[in-house]
Order: C-alpha cells, then sequence, then structure tokens
C-alpha cells in the first residue's frame, strides 16, 4: 500500500508536498489538486488518531510520513468520487443532513446549557468538605408508601434500626454498612445524609427505585497524602459539580423547550412499519445463526425491503406531521436506520414499543435540530 501511494503521489502532478524540516511552519503540508492538508489539521489528526508504535522516537518521522500518505489517498479519493458525482447522490446527500442536524444539536447543547451554567468558589468549597468525608450508612426499603410510613413510625418511637433490618429482605446485602462516596448519590439525598450525625436516620425518600430510609452508621476522613492526590480529587470534584450543574440545566431547558409541543405521526402507517420490521427480523432470528439475547440491528438491506414493500405513494407521504417541513415516510425509514434500531424481541408488541419510543426520539431531535 505504501509503495502505491509513493507511486501515485510521483505520477501525479496535482499533488504537491513539503517535507522541509521547516515544513510546519509553511501554510499546509501537503497539496492534493484544489484541496489543501494544513499543518493544524495534520497535526490534529496526527495526534487523535491511534497508531502502532507511535511511542518510539526514532519512528516518529516514518510514522507521520505514513499518515501524511493516508491523508493523500483520502483526498484523492475525495476528488475523484467528486469528478464522478457521487456527492449529488440520495444516501450521501440524506447521510450529509444527518450529519448536519448532529452537529447543530450539538451547538445548541453547547449554547443552551452548557454555556449557561457556572460554578461558584462556594459551591466548589462545599463539596471539597463532602468529598473529604466517607459516610458508612444503612437502608431501609418499601414500595410502598403505607409501609415506608408505618416503618419510619416505628423509629420514631424507639425501635432499633438494626431490629427492623434484621427482618427485612434488604438485611442481606447491608451486613455491613454501605459505603458513600461524594458523588455516588442523587444530590438531594446525599445533602441529607452528610448533614446528618452518626446515628441519625432519614425520613423516608422517594426515588425512582422505592422508598428508602437511611441511617448513617459511621463517618471517616478522607486523607490526600501526596500533592498528585490532592490534584485529582480537585479534578474529580470540579467534573462532579460540573455535571450535576449540566444535568440540572438540561433538565431546566427540555421542560421549558417541550412544554407546549405537540407533533402528530400517521399512526397507520406506524403500525405497517413496525409489522415490517418485526417480520424481517423474525426472518433474521430462523435463518441466521444468533446467539441468546443477541440484538437484531436494521441495517440497509432491511431498509430497502421496507421501501420496496411500502411502495413510492407511502415513502413520501407525511409520516411526521411537522406544520413547516413534514418528515415523509422514507425519510423516517432511513434516519431510524442511521440513528440505530434493535430489539433481541422480534414480536409485534416489543418492535410496537421499541418503535414507538425511537420516533419520538427522532421528533426530539428534529425539533433541537430547527431550533439550532
Amino acid at each position: 500500500m505504501k509503495i502505491f501511494l509513493l507511486c501515485l503521489i510521483v505520477l501525479l502532478p496535482s499533488v504537491q508536498i513539503n517535507l522541509s524540516a521547516q515544513s510546519f511552519s509553511q501554510p499546509f503540508v501537503a497539496r492534493v489538486g484544489d484541496k489543501v492538508i494544513s499543518n493544524n489539521e495534520f497535526l490534529e489528526r496526527y495526534e487523535f488518531t491511534p497508531g502502532f508504535k507511535r511511542q518510539i522516537k526514532q519512528m516518529e518521522e516514518s510514522n507521520k510520513l505514513e499518515f501524511l500518505f493516508t491523508l493523500i489517498a483520502e483526498k484523492l479519493f475525495a476528488l475523484e468520487a467528486k469528478n464522478l458525482r457521487l456527492d449529488t447522490t440520495e444516501v450521501i446527500q440524506f447521510s450529509k443532513r444527518a450529519f448536519e442536524k448532529m452537529f447543530v444539536r450539538d451547538k445548541l447543547f453547547q449554547e443552551e446549557v452548557r454555556n449557561k451554567i457556572s460554578i461558584s468558589e462556594q459551591e466548589l468549597l462545599e463539596a471539597t468538605i463532602k468529598n473529604n468525608s466517607k459516610l458508612y450508612v444503612k437502608f431501609l426499603f418499601s414500595n410502598d408508601k403505607q409501609e415506608i410510613d408505618e416503618i419510619y413510625d416505628y423509629l420514631v418511637q424507639g425501635i432499633p434500626f438494626d431490629s427492623i433490618l434484621i427482618e427485612s429482605p434488604e438485611y442481606e446485602e447491608q451486613k455491613e454498612p454501605i459505603k458513600v462516596l461524594f458523588g455516588q448519590m442523587e444530590e438531594s439525598i446525599e445533602d441529607s445524609l452528610y448533614k446528618m450525625n452518626v446515628g441519625d436516620f432519614t425520613k423516608p425518600i422517594l426515588t425512582e427505585d422505592g422508598w428508602y430510609i437511611f441511617k448513617l452508621v459511621n463517618k471517616s476522613q478522607n486523607f490526600f497524602l501526596t500533592a498528585e492526590d490532592k490534584e485529582n480529587a480537585e479534578k474529580t470534584i470540579a467534573r462532579i459539580v460540573q455535571n450535576r450543574k449540566l444535568i440540572k440545566r438540561q433538565k431546566e431547558f427540555y421542560q421549558k423547550f417541550f412544554g407546549n409541543k405537540k407533533v402528530d405521526v400517521d399512526s397507520k402507517l406506524f403500525k405497517i412499519i413496525a409489522e415490517e420490521i418485526s417480520a424481517l427480523f423474525d426472518f433474521k432470528k430462523k435463518n441466521y445463526i444468533y446467539k441468546e439475547n443477541q440484538p437484531v440491528h436494521l441495517d440497509a438491506s432491511d431498509v430497502l425491503k421496507i421501501e420496496e414493500k411500502l411502495k413510492s405513494e407511502n415513502l413520501e407521504k407525511p409520516f411526521i406531521k411537522f406544520d413547516n417541513h413534514p418528515i415523509t415516510t422514507k425519510e423516517f425509514i432511513r434516519t431510524l436506520a442511521f440513528d440505530g434500531f434493535s430489539s433481541t424481541d422480534c414480536n409485534l408488541k416489543s418492535i410496537l414499543a421499541k418503535l414507538d419510543f425511537q420516533t419520538k426520539r427522532i421528533i426530539e431531535h428534529e425539533l433541537f435540530y430547527r431550533e439550532g
């Protein structure tokens, strides 16, 4: 391959390469026709692309040269594809739009979420104080609100926490207290625990799993013996605080953004698509080797088969009914495959549920793109 590329470079007068010791002070490293490989592009892509033997300093020059040949080949392929007008094909145009939408959504997230959070010195200080402590807790759990309230009443009346715990199903997993570190639990629960004194217990706390009552059994200090330990701890604290701020701001943005949005879907076509996917997945499961619980994926050949079954009049119908520029059935199916659709179960009920979730996700993404 290397010999082939060298010959190609020699034979094509449109390729110009700067390989002098001062090449990185030049405006570009190589020029291929009307395309150039700039210094920044080469350096960034070289540094961010994994490669064998990069750690061997004596091979640095040859590694860079080999990588440059790869970039030149890429530009040559791009020029040839352009000459063949492959950039005008339907699949390339669709992929280009899909990637554009991804970048626009990412920019929207940067502008509306990431750039609108700030972290104060006080917040970092409070987080540092928490991070300097390890908590050891036990808990009581119930899915039933009435039951957890009764348990809490027993505790308030003075019945020992461990006496109730030893009779509970959750006792087996906490014969030893559970260690809690900063950032491991939901922030509101964590705040309650860090404010407690050893021996205290919380009121019933509702989580996604059910109701919990926590008891603080012990508390100890974290000690950072080296400057590196301290620096790593500071980075961890900053990351946890930032991530929590991002989640909070994202929830706020989502609630405001989706508050008045309503978009309809063609229910008849939705069911037809689900039936076709179910049939295709079932065929794959029966005729190809799949391991147990291995998901079946919607691939390009499946898309073409579904499109053939639906026929052109249905493919051009509005499927996601935005007031302006609705998404056609054809665009939806291709977006579904591009984003990735799979299922371990092939029955229609499972496919309908997964397709419903994915459709909502596609609508959300499209709304974010249009807002961006």
